[in-house]
């Protein structure tokens, strides 16, 4: 049991330093680590084994660890982050065309890219900053807004 719970722990301290080696590489759209139930669940039944997160683990160490020689460098570590900010920065690009190109040229305007659910997205962004709505933002009222979305990617990095 001892030794089950050890491997278990090892595992998840692989992934967590992984995450957290690549900063904000490693992390999804919301913040959370970029770790996928279905990326762990490689027989796809619903359910993780011990197995399949140690595998898991050592198959995103062996994928990071370019060189093989089972240990990690910074350079290492550096390659993998970038390669994989790349990957998400071409997914996010073709993301945001498909969503707001509305004019079907496979390229955004400047107006397209300012029109967002019926409002000009800096007009929201505005509104939610001025506090006491008197059209302008101050300091306090910037740093307020921060404070508050800062509170609130918090409280779901903590849920989740």
């Amino acid at each position: 049991m001892k030794t089950k719970f050890l491997m278990a722990a090892i595992a998840a301290g692989m992934l967590a330093t992984m995450a957290q080696a690549e900063g904000s590489h490693g992390l999804g759209r919301d913040g959370g680590p970029r770790i996928d139930f279905g990326e762990l669940d490689a027989n796809a039944d619903g359910q993780l084994t011990l197995a399949e997160v140690q595998n898991a683990a050592a198959a995103r160490f062996a994928g990071t660890d370019a060189n093989g020689d089972g240990a990690l460098s910074a350079d290492e570590m550096d390659a993998r982050a970038i390669a994989e900010v790349t990957a998400n920065a071409a997914t996010r690009a073709a993301d945001m065309i498909a969503r707001l190109d509305e004019n079907g040229d496979g390229l955004l305007q400047a107006a397209e890219m300012q029109a967002r659910e019926g409002g000009h997205r800096g007009e929201r962004m505005f509104s939610h900053m001025d506090a006491d709505e008197d059209g302008v933002v101050t300091k306090a009222e910037f740093d307020a807004a921060v404070a508050k979305m800062n509170e609130g990617r918090d409280r779901w990095r903590h849920r989740n």
